[in-house]
């Protein structure tokens, strides 16, 4: 499949290509900034369960197994 779309990119004239590009090139800076917005949630998301398992005592290593966060990022929690 790769190689087909890559011989219609080809037969496209050099304006059409360039109007390619500049559409896929903003299609992808979409998606990755989807994909990045997801992953901060993510991870705001371990830092409130691991401020909240803090408050409660739990152990600092069963808090870092189960969300993935290092013994850094759980600690600076502590501040908080």
């Amino acid at each position: 499949m790769q190689i087909l779309e890559l011989a219609k990119y080809y037969s496209l004239s050099t304006e059409e290509q360039n109007v390619y590009d500049i559409a896929f090139n903003k299609a992808w800076a979409t998606f990755d900034a989807v994909e990045t917005a997801k992953k901060e949630s993510r991870k705001a998301e371990k830092l409130e369960i691991a401020k909240s398992l803090l408050k409660n005592n739990v152990d600092l290593l069963v808090i870092e197994l189960s969300t993935g966060l290092s013994q850094e990022e759980i600690l600076s929690l502590k501040d908080l």
